[in-house]
C-alpha cells in the first residue's frame, strides 16, 4: 500500500465517523512479515518517515500540511508494518467543533508530536509547541522547523509561559489551532500533578476551547543511551482518544479539572496506570 493510499484511507475514516483502527486483517508485505519483528528493521521504517519529511523540507522546500500529514502517515504505518496496532477516537469531538481550539495531551515519546498533528491536520493548520531543542536534531530538525512551532527552552517557566500565550493567542486569532504537551517531560505513566495548566490558560486568554487527547505510545520504549530510541514492546497498542470540547472562558480551574479527569479516565480504560499506581507496583 503506498503512503497516499494510507494516508487517504486514515483521513477518510477521520472525516467519516471521526475513527480509525488497523483493519483486523491487515497483512504486512512479505519484507515486513519476514523482519518486521526485529526492533532495528521497525526503526528503519521509522527513520525513512524522518528523513523523508527532512528531504522534504531541506531540499525540495515543500514541507506543507499535505508533506506533513504524508510523512506522519508514513510513521503510523511502520508501526502497523511491524507488529504493531493503531487506534483513533473522538476525531468527530474536532470535525464538529466550529473554529480553532487548543489541543492538550499526555506526552510519553516521540509518537505523540507526529502522529497528534496528523490527526488534526484534516480540520486545518495547527501549530505545535516543542522544546527549542528538537529544531536542532538532525535530519528531524528542518521538517520540525517548516511546520512553524512555538519553540519553548524549558528552563524558564516564566518566559516559556509569555512566549506560549503571545505566539499561541495570534496563532488561534488567525484560525490555527494550537498543539500542547503539558508535562515537564515524556513518562509512561499519567502524573496529574506534573500536567500543568498553560493550555488552559491560552484557550482562557483566546477565548477558545480546549481539547484534551489521551494517548498511549509507550509501543516505542524510552532508551537508555537515545532517548528517542528505546525498545520495541509490540504487546503495547498505540491508542489516541480524543474527547469533546471544554469551555475555559471564566472556568479555568474546572477546566483544568474536566481536562485532567478525562486524560486519567481514558488512559486508564487503555490500561495505562498514573503514577501513584506505578509507584505501587
Amino acid at each position: 500500500m503506498s503512503i497516499h493510499v494510507k494516508l487517504q484511507k486514515v483521513q477518510e475514516r477521520l472525516l467519516a465517523d471521526g475513527r480509525y483502527a488497523t483493519p483486523g486483517d491487515f497483512r504486512p508485505v512479505l519484507i515486513d512479515r519476514a523482519l518486521g519483528t526485529f526492533d532495528w528493521w521497525y526503526y528503519f521504517r521509522f527513520l525513512q518517515g524522518i528523513v523523508g519529511g527532512g528531504m522534504d523540507a531541506r531540499l525540495w522546500r515543500r514541507f506543507d500540511d499535505a508533506a506533513w500529514s504524508r510523512r506522519a502517515a508514513q510513521i503510523l504505518h511502520a508501526v502497523e508494518r511491524c507488529g504493531g496496532s493503531v487506534t483513533i477516537e473522538g476525531a468527530h469531538h474536532i470535525k464538529d467543533h466550529d473554529g480553532p481550539v487548543v489541543f492538550a495531551a499526555n506526552h510519553m515519546g516521540i509518537l505523540d508530536t507526529i502522529i497528534v498533528p496528523m490527526i488534526a491536520l484534516p480540520f486545518g493548520h495547527p501549530t505545535v509547541v516543542v522544546k527549542e531543542s528538537l529544531l536542532n536534531y538532525p535530519v528531524f530538525g528542518p521538517a520540525m522547523r517548516a511546520c512553524r512551532p512555538i519553540a519553548v527552552k524549558r528552563e524558564n517557566a516564566r518566559e516559556d509561559l509569555k512566549l506560549v500565550l503571545k505566539e499561541g493567542q495570534a496563532s488561534l486569532a488567525r484560525g490555527d489551532s494550537v498543539v500542547m504537551f503539558p508535562q515537564a517531560t515524556r513518562t509512561p505513566w499519567f502524573d496529574a500533578q506534573a500536567f500543568n495548566t498553560l493550555a488552559v490558560k491560552l484557550a482562557e486568554r483566546a477565548g477558545v476551547c480546549v481539547i484534551p487527547i489521551a494517548l498511549r505510545t509507550d509501543f516505542m520504549g524510552i532508551g537508555k543511551r537515545i532517548k528517542d530510541c528505546g525498545p520495541i514492546d509490540r504487546t503495547c497498542p498505540v491508542i489516541f482518544k480524543i474527547g469533546a470540547p471544554i469551555a475555559t472562558e471564566g472556568r479555568g480551574r474546572e477546566a483544568q479539572a474536566d481536562l485532567v479527569t478525562f486524560i486519567s479516565k481514558a488512559l486508564a480504560d487503555c490500561g495505562v496506570k498514573d503514577r501513584e499506581e506505578s509507584r505501587d507496583t
